[in-house]
């Protein structure tokens, strides 16, 4: 039987090829993110600063890199949300939801 130590994750996982690898599989997802919150601005409203701050920013740690969406109300932004504020209880379409980072994870190819 096969025995594997406690440590062998660990090591793997600071492992220089394996850092090197997460960390470009990390700006990849971060690049198209970006690319996909560009496409998603549709009425030039959402930017860096002003009516609707969204922004992409990427993170890399020792061994975890992560893509993060900054947005008020990110959630919203990605998954779709139905109408509220001014807009709750009348008839109109909910927004649609973006997918921006769940796009950018999968490679861009999906739904």
């Amino acid at each position: 039987m096969a025995k594997v130590y406690a440590i062998a994750n660990e090591a793997a996982a600071r492992h220089v090829d394996t850092k090197r690898g997460v960390r470009r599989v990390n700006r990849d997802v971060s690049g198209r993110a970006r690319s996909f919150l560009a496409q998603a601005n549709k009425t030039t409203r959402v930017t860096p600063k002003g009516y609707f701050p969204a922004e992409i920013e990427s993170t890399e740690h020792d061994v975890d890199c992560f893509t993060t969406l900054h947005a008020p109300n990110a959630m919203a932004l990605e998954f779709g949300h139905d109408p509220s504020g001014w807009f709750a209880g009348t008839d109109t379409k909910p927004p649609d939801p973006e997918y921006i980072l769940t796009r950018a994870a999968y490679g861009g190819h999906t739904m």
